[in-house]
């Protein structure tokens, strides 16, 4: 059975984790490897000195949160493939961050 729009499919993201998290699971502030996912998709908004945006770009997240400590971690749904867009979607991102030449 699908899950409702509000709600997360744990197997898709257990995959996805097993999958894409290659480091350490430890959470850096209190040391516990223990994480739990949010109930639903939460959202980030494309941020204009406090102003709402209508239209503006909202990025939906996977929230996971430590199991002792409360440390919050947030993953892009659409990478983890919890939203899929319509196909005529822009990318991601319309910039590609440089990296540091040292």
């Amino acid at each position: 059975m699908d899950p409702t729009p509000n709600e997360i499919d744990i197997t898709q993201i257990n995959n996805w984790m097993k999958e894409n998290w290659k480091g350490s699971r430890i959470c850096p502030i209190c040391n516990n490897t223990q994480w739990s996912a949010s109930e639903s998709l939460a959202e980030l908004r494309q941020f204009d000195k406090g102003n709402l945006v209508v239209g503006g770009k909202v990025y939906p997240l996977l929230v996971l949160i430590c199991k002792t400590c409360g440390y919050t971690l947030l993953f892009n749904a659409i990478k983890t493939g919890l939203v899929k867009l319509p196909e005529n979607t822009p990318p991601l991102a319309n910039t590609q961050l440089k990296e540091d030449k040292k």
